[in-house]
């Protein structure tokens, strides 16, 4: 079940009730798109379906989920996760565009270019591309104006 945190913010609202009226046997994975999705949910969510809400990041540019909570990792509620297989990511000071050393700090989501799925230009429209496709230093690119 792919659902985006607003909607399972609402059933949470709707309550406990509602949700067991429902044979939900054959659910697998719960995962969410769109918007961060809360702590509060990913421990509902274990409570009622027996499993967390995996969250998932990506953008139409990135063409693939590019970090996300995985089906049998342990998930730290309100924790985005790790990067997919494959994929390089860190977060960079919104300055210098240097990688963070140490974890704890708000800044970029960048990635290493060159997964299967990576957005290679915009349909008769390089220019804009270029703008909000950035190469920055040690090789991430940054999606996204500033």
């Amino acid at each position: 079940w792919y659902s985006a945190p607003t909607a399972i913010r609402s059933l949470m609202k709707a309550g406990d009730e509602l949700v067991k009226s429902f044979d939900l046997s054959s659910l697998r994975h719960l995962a969410s798109v769109g918007e961060p999705l809360n702590a509060e949910a990913v421990v509902w969510s274990e409570r009622m379906f027996g499993k967390p809400f995996l969250d998932t990041y990506w953008q139409t540019e990135t063409g693939s989920i590019m970090i996300s909570n995985y089906p049998g990792m342990k998930v730290k509620p309100g924790s985005m996760g790790k990067a997919f297989t494959g994929i390089e990511s860190a977060i960079l000071d919104a300055k210098t565009y240097e990688p963070f050393t140490e974890s704890g700090k708000i800044g970029l989501i960048a990635f290493k270019p060159g997964w299967p799925a990576m957005m290679r230009t915009y349909w008769n429209n390089e220019k804009i591309f270029q703008q909000k496709f950035r190469y920055l230093k040690l090789g991430f690119c940054k999606l996204g104006f500033d």
